[in-house]
């Protein structure tokens, strides 16, 4: 059933006849469901991704992947959070490029705000938080964990290392406020590795 949903999804969107109803009758499949059912439905909206135009990825980050609780975090939300800024970055990339050449695709303002997804795989690495974000609740820490990972691989990956500088700052603010210090260490340290500081010559 789940394969014909993605075939029928997909062939809308080739026509530009996909909308946000259609994507969140799939999403709503995926609510109080087994693990198994829930991860089939992730890998169906991360396939058909892709093929989405840039109103509709905006809608799944928004008012779907947005509004999942921190605490709710299963393994398969921080994949499939992980799975959609791999894609979202690939597909801002080439809007970039086609931007230059004089396209018009160009990435939402909200898409740019939240870096393609990486700021939800950052708060949710997160084992502390500011006193204005406290209400975002937190993770169990081995979610914590799989977010760091997943996040520093997007950062390592050729689309990522723009974002590099932002996650760096971020991660300085923390150890200047000594809040997730291991974590943002860890984020710095590999950030630092993948590009690592040449020395002038002397």
């Amino acid at each position: 059933l789940l394969k014909k949903s993605f075939d029928v999804m997909l062939f809308l969107a080739r026509f530009h006849l996909l909308d946000a109803r259609h994507i969140d009758m799939l999403w709503t499949h995926s609510i109080e469901k087994s693990e198994s059912f829930v991860n089939s439905v992730y890998q169906v909206m991360m396939e058909l991704l892709p093929a989405l135009e840039w109103d509709l990825i905006e809608h799944v980050l928004v008012h779907l992947l947005m509004r999942i609780p921190l605490p709710a975090y299963t393994a398969s939300t921080v994949n499939v959070i992980a799975e959609f800024c791999s894609k979202c970055l690939h597909k801002s990339s080439r809007s970039r490029s086609q931007v230059d050449g004089g396209s018009t695709d160009v990435v939402p303002l909200k898409i740019a705000e939240w870096h393609c997804g990486l700021t939800l795989l950052w708060r949710a690495m997160q084992s502390e938080r500011a006193s204005q974000d406290v209400a975002v609740g937190i993770a169990t820490s081995h979610i914590q964990q799989l977010a760091m990972t997943k996040l520093v691989l997007n950062l390592q990956s050729d689309v990522g290392a723009t974002h590099q500088e932002y996650c760096k700052n971020l991660c300085v603010e923390n150890l200047r406020c000594s809040r997730s210090v291991g974590t943002s260490l860890r984020v710095l340290q590999n950030i630092i590795t993948a590009h690592p500081i040449i020395p002038p010559p002397t």
